[in-house]
């Protein structure tokens, strides 16, 4: 079931993708929409490739829908913002279908996926901070560090 889902989910991420790639503004964001592109593509061709040798129909793509326009419909933020929220989503998805798995080749694929998607989940966010649009995430407090440091 995971598969069938994921294979789905990616397909849709990927023809986003290659919408947001062909009309974000900046360089910077154009080569990480490029790069989810990328791995969309390898999660797609890796789940149909499971999927048929199991005698399993795949399902299409939607890149045909992709339109040829370059004119950005939204902001490189609201873009950035919107892989970001995906990807989040789809490291949890990954991680479940992991946790589930019942095929040991299934799940080091998953593993495999979880690993990249959660570097590309920080890559993309990486590039949110760099440009302002969200700030620094939380970090832990220090408490030893306040303890030594604190005036009588």
């Amino acid at each position: 079931m995971y598969l069938y889902n994921d294979l789905q989910r990616n397909g849709i991420g990927k023809a986003l993708l290659l919408g947001f790639g062909q009309t974000a503004g900046l360089q910077t964001v154009r080569n990480y929409m490029v790069r989810g592109v990328k791995i969309a593509n390898k999660v797609v061709e890796l789940f149909s490739h499971t999927m048929s040798e199991e005698n399993i129909t795949e399902s299409a793509t939607w890149d045909s829908e992709v339109l040829n326009s370059t004119t950005p419909p939204f902001s490189d933020k609201l873009m950035m913002f919107q892989v970001s929220l995906l990807t989040g989503a789809s490291s949890g998805y990954y991680g479940t279908a992991l946790g589930t798995a019942a095929r040991r080749d299934i799940g080091t694929k998953y593993l495999r996926l979880l690993a990249e998607s959660i570097q590309y989940a920080e890559d993309g966010a990486n590039i949110l901070i760099e440009h302002g649009w969200m700030e620094q995430p939380p970090q832990s407090i220090d408490n030893v560090e306040i303890a030594k440091t604190k005036k009588q």
